[in-house]
């Protein structure tokens, strides 16, 4: 949509001051006579008019900026909220920019990356208390690990001891029964069981963020760990000497045997390889968490939101990165 009235719109100008009593010749109003029209268009009450003025403010971007704070002191409050929704959603578009250009760096850090994941809730994300918990929790298996002599012993203190504390709960409805699959898709993919801070908080997470708390745990310590993706399901794999050991971090950290997981995948009409035990990269971990919260965000119907992560995903996805 284009708005492009010749001159200065007395109309407009009157049908501000409306708007805002006592506002005309302040500083902070815009002084583009089509800004001027456009926020008094976007105060309409009908659909029609005011949802593609709402597209032309976010198409203008940083232009727009400044009367639309400006906008959120208007005592209209259909103004007010129109204005902080294009504030929000310009201010999310701007850290979402600052993930894209991190992602397209050939090499990232992946406890940064889930910071820079976690600003997409809000712009006044602080990372340190969150940095603490896993610092702490890092000390705690230190603490686990250091009475320990067997190498298995050793090997099983960081899933046994965050396996206790995190865990991968079925959601059920206040009466304690089981959802239908619809409500537990929508329950289970809720963004506060995807994005890390969150699952710190609650200590309850879907396969993979489970798994990624475990392994920032593990970095602190330099001990080696390795996610590897199952369709539906992620299972951490432990070195032990010689051996590897496969867990589950939705079971407290309990081993899993090759049979079992040859009979998961048999139940999935999966094919059983070599290739379905690869681990994943950081990238892959970073494109696998990217597609559980667009499924998240599209289950609660955040269609736009979702959208809004495709490009990243593809940019995960993309070879020779």
């Amino acid at each position: 949509m284009a708005i492009q009235p010749e001159g200065r719109d007395s109309n407009a100008d009157h049908a501000l001051t409306t708007l805002w009593p006592h506002s005309a010749g302040l500083p902070q109003l815009p002084a583009d006579p089509e800004l001027r029209s456009l926020l008094v268009l976007l105060a309409d009450p009908s659909p029609a008019v005011w949802e593609p003025v709402f597209r032309e403010l976010r198409r203008r971007g940083s232009a727009a900026v400044g009367p639309l704070r400006a906008a959120t002191k208007a005592p209209d409050a259909r103004l007010r909220a129109r204005a902080r929704a294009l504030l929000d959603g310009h201010d999310r578009r701007h850290r979402l920019r600052r993930l894209y250009a991190f992602a397209s760096r050939p090499r990232m850090r992946l406890e940064t990356a889930m910071w820079l994941f976690a600003t997409l809730e809000g712009p006044r994300f602080d990372r340190r208390a969150y940095v603490r918990e896993l610092d702490d929790l890092a000390e705690l298996v230190r603490g686990a690990h250091s009475g320990l002599t067997g190498e298995l012993d050793r090997a099983m203190a960081l899933p046994g001891f965050l396996g206790e504390r995190f865990a991968f709960a079925i959601p059920r409805s206040p009466g304690e029964v089981p959802l239908a699959e619809d409500g537990l898709q929508l329950a289970s993919h809720h963004p506060h069981r995807i994005h890390l801070h969150r699952v710190l908080a609650t200590r309850k997470g879907l396969p993979l963020s489970l798994a990624l708390v475990w392994r920032l745990v593990a970095d602190r310590l330099n001990l080696p760990m390795e996610i590897l993706d199952l369709p539906g399901h992620v299972l951490v794999r432990i070195p032990a000497g010689p051996r590897r050991i496969l867990v589950d971090p939705c079971t407290g950290g309990a081993p899993v045997s090759r049979r079992e997981v040859r009979e998961y995948l048999e139940a999935h009409d999966i094919p059983f390889g070599p290739r379905l035990l690869k681990p994943l990269d950081d990238r892959a971990l970073l494109r696998r968490h990217t597609a559980n919260l667009m499924r998240g965000l599209g289950l609660r119907g955040q269609v736009g939101q979702a959208e809004e992560l495709l490009p990243l995903h593809e940019l995960l996805d993309a070879p020779g990165r």
